[in-house]
């Protein structure tokens, strides 16, 4: 397959979500776990936007495996919301990573120094792994919109 059709491709992003999924839970833990230790400054921005990020992004891409992959859920699927989601979800692990680098640039040590550095990773990760969701759900919702237009264009055509 050529990167064009990767990228685009809904079915790859379900094994993305499931793979961010998992990431999201290793930051989640690594940020609870630097809330633990003592430090002469306390965590701030730095601290908490990983874990609000994390909790954000479990409930998203929840919502969107869930209501893609179970029948009984697929009522309250939109793929606009779908779209949106995977779009921010994007955005908001690069301000992530953003934000806990400009932190741990003003006061760094030890152990906590460490996680953090982790968790910049982990944030740049998941960041560039949130490029082919989005892109596939984008392309996903334009390819839904023309095949609705093409349809309704051959239907408001007179018959002979």
């Amino acid at each position: 397959m050529t990167f064009k059709a990767l990228l685009f491709d809904v079915r790859l992003a379900t094994k993305v979500h499931v793979v961010q999924l998992l990431l999201v839970v290793v930051v989640l833990a690594l940020a609870g776990y630097k809330g633990t230790i003592n430090t002469p400054v306390s965590g701030g921005a730095g601290q908490i936007t990983p874990i609000t990020a994390s909790v954000k992004s479990i409930i998203c891409i929840l919502y969107e495996l869930l209501t893609r992959h179970v029948a009984g859920l697929q009522k309250f699927g939109r793929l606009g919301v779908y779209r949106v989601l995977n779009v921010v979800d994007f955005l908001l692990w690069g301000a992530v990573a953003g934000l806990v680098a400009y932190s741990a640039s003003r006061y760094c040590v030890g152990e906590a120094c460490s996680i953090t550095q982790g968790i910049i990773a982990l944030a740049v990760f998941i960041c560039v792994l949130s490029i082919q969701p989005a892109c596939a759900t984008i392309k996903e919702k334009r390819d839904v919109k023309n095949a609705s237009r093409a349809y309704d264009a051959e239907m408001a055509r007179p018959r002979h």
